[in-house]
C-alpha cells in the first residue's frame, strides 16, 4: 500500500521490563524486515519502567525504535538532552507542547532530530492554543522560523466518539463520526 512508517503504543503491553522489551524487539524486527520506520509512543513514566532517562535511551535503540513519540515532555533542558540523544533516535512531540518545543529549540535542540505531531486522542487543554492551530499563517511562520524552509500543511476532519472512547483497541465497541472542524 506504500506505507513506510508504523506507529505503536509502548503502553499497550503489560509485563515485566524484559517481557515488554522482547515484545517490541520482535515487533520492530518484523517492521524493519518490511522496510518500515517504527515510531513508539512513550512518556517519562514508561522511561522509568524501562530503566531509561533523557540521558540514556539505549534500550529503545536496542529494541529497534526509530522514533520516540513523547506523550508528554519535561518542559526544561532535559527535553534538549533527549532530542540531542546519541542513539540517533528521532524525538516526536505533540504540537500541544509548542512552548516546550520552542524552548528546546532556543536552548540548542537539533531540529533535524525532531518531529512534531498532533495528539491522537486530545484531552481538554492538551492542544496548542487556538490561534496557533487555526491560523495557517502563524503555522507557516513558526515552521519557517525553526526549520528555515516552508513546510506542507495537511488537515483532516475532527473525530468524535458518541460512545466507546478508548475502548476500540481493547475489543470494545465504538461509534465514531467525523465533524466539520479541521485538525
Amino acid at each position: 500500500y506504500g506505507f513506510t512508517k508504523v506507529f505503536t503504543s509502548l503502553f499497550s503491553v503489560d509485563g515485566t521490563k524484559e517481557e515488554v522489551f522482547n515484545y517490541f524487539k520482535g515487533f520492530c524486527d518484523i517492521a524493519h524486515k518490511y522496510g518500515m520506520i517504527v515510531s513508539g509512543d512513550a512518556n517519562t513514566e514508561f522511561f522509568k519502567k524501562m530503566g531509561a532517562s533523557e540521558t540514556d535511551i539505549h534500550i529503545f535503540k536496542e529494541m529497534g525504535l526509530d522514533i520516540l513519540r513523547m506523550d508528554g515532555c519535561y518542559f526544561d533542558d532535559r527535553d534538549v538532552t533527549l532530542i540531542n540523544n546519541e542513539e540517533g533516535i528521532k524525538i516526536e512531540m505533540s504540537s500541544g507542547f509548542i512552548q516546550a518545543i520552542d524552548q528546546a529549540i532556543d536552548h540548542g535542540a537539533k531540529v533535524e532530530n525532531m518531529a512534531v505531531c498532533h495528539n491522537f486522542y486530545p484531552g481538554r487543554y492538551t492542544g496548542a492554543d487556538l490561534k496557533t492551530i487555526m491560523d495557517i499563517k502563524v503555522i507557516r511562520e513558526k515552521f519557517a522560523e525553526h526549520f528555515g524552509a516552508e513546510g506542507e500543511l495537511y488537515t483532516s476532519p475532527g473525530r468524535i466518539n458518541l460512545i466507546g472512547e478508548h475502548t476500540d483497541y481493547n475489543g470494545g465497541f465504538v461509534f465514531p463520526g467525523a465533524i466539520d472542524k479541521g485538525m
